[in-house]
């Protein structure tokens, strides 16, 4: 993610940060992880991640 949309903001790599972004919410809803407060916190920086480049999108069209 040091190439992304997120660290320095990037338009051009904004599509790519997305979609690696859905990938890892569908591997983390989708698998069977341990709970634990590692996964509770990739589960929430990943939501909180797709909602940010939500707005983004939504501010760009």
């Amino acid at each position: 993610m040091q190439d992304a949309y997120f660290v320095l903001p990037k338009p051009e790599k904004y599509e790519d940060s997305y979609r690696e972004i859905e990938e890892i919410i569908k591997q983390l809803f989708s698998e069977n992880y341990e709970i634990s407060s590692d996964f509770v916190e990739a589960k929430s920086i990943a939501v909180v991640a797709s909602i940010i480049l939500d707005e983004v999108r939504e501010g760009n069209q």
